[in-house]
């Protein structure tokens, strides 16, 4: 995740040290366009991030030729 991106995100923390997923998972719950199965595909995709299960941008820029 980028640095402004999450950044962005811990501005909406309810209370010292909640989470980023927490943080997201309240959020999407208000959205009335977002589903669970939304919120289960962002947590798990900020679980990757977390355990660096992640290409950078450049580097699948760099895989495909396209730099």
């Amino acid at each position: 995740m980028g640095k402004s991106i999450q950044r962005e995100i811990e501005s909406y923390r309810a209370y010292e040290g909640e989470s980023l997923n927490s943080i997201l998972t309240r959020i999407l719950k208000d959205d009335p366009d977002i589903g669970s199965e939304d919120i289960s595909g962002i947590v798990r995709g900020l679980a990757d991030i977390e355990a660096g299960r992640v290409t950078s941008h450049e580097d699948v820029m760099k895989e495909f030729g396209l730099e």
